[in-house]
């Protein structure tokens, strides 16, 4: 069996397994519903040690000489102890959490209004697609730089996250690889969450154009047309939003779809497994061979936790939802 290995950047120093740089304690996490990653570790003091905040900070984890980048981001704190240090660092997403903007766009698609927000906050932008196109969008001081993103991610059904290059990513779910996790080979714990979701439907009112000819540009929604999309049944809890950025018939239903795909009913794994660097954000898992069939099948990766220390050795916690 591969021994398994790691390569810590703190600031200018790097301390890999042969360094025999006593690492005591090493967590990673990334989540859909935590706007930053965040990496925690504990080293037997070393001497010599020089750390000052902002430093860059980057975590490669893996077995033998292949090693993956799991976390990239910048220190926040560290604690100094007489016998060890603690580190605590944080990913550039932090910016966009304090960050509050005044912008206004026209005639835009969301990807065009995340990559200028992004350009605006000096961070890194990865894979950014279009999204839907709004004639007029804004963003005010009443709200995080954070908030109006999120907002923008839930309307076209998008995820929003930094990667492990803490780079921004603004894509719909289109996981390039499915990991394979199987009863008996690496799964070492597994829970399914079949709870049921009271929403069963969604209804978004934009504001209607001026008249029928002016089209979705026109900015007064004095008016008797109705801009109305739906989705799923009316027969039980039906959520209903006025939402001003949507202005016609299309983007409402697109909204309402995207609304009741991030808020209705649906399946939540929870799993350890041994160590796997590869697992990430952006990607899925299939579950195989477990004993009750009903907790096998294919699930969105919407978080994603490192550990590795003695005591529980390198593992990987996943959280997932049921595709």
């Amino acid at each position: 069996m591969l021994k398994v290995n790691y390569r810590l950047t703190l600031g200018s120093a790097v301390f890999t397994l042969s360094d025999h740089s006593r690492l005591l304690d090493l967590q990673t996490d990334a989540a859909l519903a935590t706007p930053v990653n965040v990496c925690r570790l504990t080293l037997a003091a070393p001497q010599g040690l020089s750390l000052a905040p902002d430093d860059p900070v980057a975590v490669e984890l893996g077995y033998g000489d292949e090693l993956t980048l799991v976390f990239t981001g910048l220190l926040e704190r560290v604690d100094w102890a007489i016998d060890r240090v603690m580190v605590s660092a944080a990913s550039a997403f932090q910016t966009l959490i304090a960050a509050r903007l005044y912008r206004t766009y026209e005639k835009t698609k969301a990807g065009d209004i995340i990559s200028d927000i992004a350009s605006s906050l000096g961070l890194s932008p990865g894979q950014i697609e279009a999204g839907l196109e709004f004639p007029a969008y804004a963003l005010g001081t009443n709200q995080t730089v954070y908030d109006y993103m999120l907002r923008l991610a839930r309307q076209c059904g998008f995820e929003l996250y930094a990667d492990t290059e803490d780079k921004l990513v603004f894509t719909p779910h289109r996981p390039a690889t499915t990991h394979a996790l199987q009863y008996g080979v690496n799964i070492l714990s597994l829970d399914l969450a079949d709870a049921a979701g009271p929403l069963t439907g969604v209804e978004i009112y934009g504001e209607s154009p001026a008249s029928h000819g002016q089209g979705p540009e026109a900015y007064s929604w004095l008016t008797k047309q109705e801009v109305k999309g739906t989705a799923g049944t009316t027969s039980g809890l039906v959520m209903r939003h006025f939402d001003p950025t949507v202005r016609s018939q299309e983007a409402a239903a697109q909204v309402a779809e995207a609304t009741l795909a991030a808020l209705g009913q649906k399946q939540h794994l929870r799993a350890k497994v041994l160590g796997a660097p590869e697992i990430k954000l952006g990607e899925a898992v299939r579950v195989s061979d477990m004993p009750v069939s009903a907790q096998n099948g294919t699930f969105k990766i919407t978080g994603v936790r490192h550990t590795l220390n003695k005591k529980e050795g390198f593992v990987t916690a996943i959280n997932g939802e049921k595709l």
